[in-house]
């Protein structure tokens, strides 16, 4: 083999030698990209399926699209149980009960100071938070915009100690335990306050929905008290603040207008009638912050028929089926307080009473016909005055009032006297009366069972302990004894003070010294049930006093 041949033979190897090196690199490198190709879905997916374990039922993947609230120079700790600090005094225009107050520590300020939260039952078994800034000079600063009583003049007097160990601050907000009156999400989801306040914990089975700039919402379900509604459910908000406290709040519905009247169009004609979003509303509030849904599932989504759209350009459904479960639990709603002029249920039916929308988180909503709603009022309000003299005293109730004695003429003046006497011109009355509906109405959660050969002495007792006189006393079971059910046990639950002036607020001039407005809701049992014990208490009576009883009439 010559010279030339040996070189051009040693070149084709080094050729062929680095055309297998590039081959296999070539080869190497597209096997690494589909590994990592392959290894980055596989974190992908656990990403995905971490992210659906978190969000839960929240379709709309909005935990990136909001910028939580930060409170410089704080730092939020798991709330740490304090031993009583005695930062309240309980006096008579406070009816929160000071005996039983909790404090925690919620925070460690950068300052070297701390802000310490108050749990308190007020009124009738109502949560209600206070919180303070604690000082490096160990002086507490009430946070009057962080807590739930927000009349510092109120308040001032019922602390503790006032101006040494304790002070009011009327100007500090924290924004991370604020709870607006609206709060949006990332999607643009709205959701309205309520009034109900409590510890996380106190929840069950809460599931965070969608995450806003406050903190996250949990999606609450209850099961229904509703008559053949075994699938349907009671949902609630809650917002989770960082100091491990919830505020209710409930998702505002954009075409459901002020005056509930949904902005729909239902087969073909625009409506005008309006609609609770629970089928079990009987109660005379206008609302609760308590929406009556169905679970989200093709079976039921088999069950609906499209029956028009909403302002927005949703979907609107009926029930296909004139039969079905749903449609029987609202016939005996519509039933309640209908002993002889109801219509049949084949009517009912026909009349379509209910219509439904599937709300951003997967929810179907029931809206359910006000026509068709139970006749339930609260039933005769009445309205006691005591001046310390006589005095022209005007009242008004912001309800819609459909009885009155004397009648209201868009409020009472009245000639109070002493002794209870009330005069409008020559005519005396011994107390104001309205029936109607009211406004937000509380969900049932505490109360007593008892039986009902029980009832005459157990309200008498639990009157007594609410601060009403004999006279009051006996008016009140005058009227009511007769409506009490016959059934072998009965449910009693209280509306206190606070309640009363959500449900039908009140504008009195002058203004009384001291209010106290009860309300009963009773329920028929054949058989007793758990329920949580209600905790009574009252105000003492000083100066001006007005006095109001009344009743969930159905």
């Amino acid at each position: 083999m010559s010279k030339r041949e040996k070189v051009l033979l040693i070149i084709l190897a080094i050729v062929f030698v680095a055309g297998c090196v590039a081959i296999g690199y070539a080869k190497w490198s597209w096997i690494s990209e589909k590994l990592g190709i392959a290894q980055k879905n596989s974190n992908s997916n656990s990403v995905v399926s971490n992210a659906n374990t978190n969000t839960n039922t929240n379709q709309n993947s909005n935990v990136s699209k909001v910028t939580p609230i930060v409170d410089p120079g704080v730092t939020w700790v798991n709330p740490i149980r304090l031993d009583d600090l005695g930062l309240f005094q309980q006096i008579d225009t406070f009816d929160c009960s000071v005996a039983e107050a909790e404090y925690y520590k919620v925070a460690n300020l950068k300052d070297g100071g701390e802000i310490i939260l108050t749990k308190m039952v007020c009124g009738m078994g109502s949560t209600s938070f206070f919180r303070f800034r604690k000082d490096t000079a160990g002086k507490y600063h009430l946070i009057i915009k962080n807590s739930s009583e927000t009349d510092g003049t109120l308040i001032d007097s019922a602390l503790a100690d006032y101006g040494t160990k304790t002070a009011l601050d009327n100007s500090t907000v924290y924004g991370s335990i604020s709870s607006p009156d609206a709060i949006t999400d990332g999607e643009g989801n709205i959701f309205q306050k309520k009034w109900s306040e409590d510890f996380f914990t106190a929840l069950s089975n809460a599931k965070e929905i969608t995450q806003t700039s406050y903190g996250s919402i949990y999606e609450i379900l209850e099961a229904s008290q509703a008559a053949n509604a075994s699938d349907i459910s009671l949902r609630s908000f809650y917002l989770k603040h960082a100091d491990a406290t919830v505020t209710n709040y409930e998702l505002a519905i954009k075409f459901m207008s002020d005056d509930q009247i949904p902005n729909v169009t239902i087969s073909g004609s625009k409506n005008s009638d309006k609609y609770f979003t629970s089928i079990i509303a009987a109660h005379c509030g206008a609302g609760s912050s308590q929406s009556s849904i169905v679970l989200e599932t093709a079976a039921f989504e088999a069950r609906l028929a499209e029956a028009g759209a909403a302002s927005d350009g949703s979907k609107i459904y009926y029930l296909k089926n004139s039969s079905d479960p749903i449609t029987k639990a609202g016939y005996e709603t519509y039933k309640v307080g209908r002993d002889t002029d109801a219509m049949s249920y084949d009517s009912f039916a026909t009349a379509k009473p209910a219509f439904f929308w599937q709300d951003p988180f997967g929810r179907y909503i029931i809206f359910f016909n006000q026509k068709y709603a139970p006749l339930a009022e609260c039933g005769k309000p009445v309205i006691y005055l005591y001046p310390t003299e006589p005095t022209a005293v005007s009242v008004k109730v912001d309800v819609n009032i459909s009885k009155s004695e004397p009648k209201y003429n868009q409020g009472w003046n009245v000639l109070a006297w002493p002794n209870g006497k009330l005069q409008i011109g020559q005519k005396a009355y011994d107390y104001l009366f309205w029936e109607g509906k009211g406004k937000e109405y509380p969900v049932i959660k505490d109360g007593f069972i008892i039986k009902s050969e029980e009832v005459k002495a157990t309200l008498t007792s639990q009157m007594i302990q609410l601060g009403l006189n004999d006279q009051e006393i006996a008016d009140f079971l005058e009227f009511w004894l007769p409506k009490m059910p016959t059934t072998p046990y009965v449910r009693l639950t209280w509306l206190g003070t606070s309640e009363m002036n959500r449900l039908a607020p009140l504008e009195v001039t002058p203004k009384p010294d001291t209010v106290i407005r009860i309300f009963l809701d009773f329920a028929g049992l054949e058989n007793p049930i758990n329920i949580n014990p209600q905790r009574l208490s009252h105000i003492e009576r000083k100066g001006f006093t007005l006095i109001e009883w009344g009743g969930l009439l159905k």
